[in-house]
């Protein structure tokens, strides 16, 4: 057991977290998916309202033995 690194809250494993993240489908072109306060508001073309809102992006660290996907807002957005 190692005592640094953190247990996994679904197996217990304590062999570690692979870091990893959650690409999203952009008309451009793929970007790391975000994190944004409160629920989702649609706009007349059924976009998500997004500007002058806080968005951050999203870190998913995955369990070596299960698999399990740990997400983090990390900071913010590029």
């Amino acid at each position: 057991m190692n005592p640094s690194v953190p247990a996994c809250p679904s197996c217990g494993s304590t062999d570690g977290f692979d870091a990893g993240y959650l690409p999203d489908s952009q008309p451009g072109g793929m970007i790391v998916g975000r994190w944004m306060p409160g629920v989702p508001e649609f706009g007349l073309l059924k976009g998500l309202k997004w500007r002058g809102r806080v968005h951050l992006e999203v870190r998913a660290d995955r369990c070596r033995r299960c698999g399990l996907l740990a997400l983090y807002a990390v900071g913010p957005a590029r």
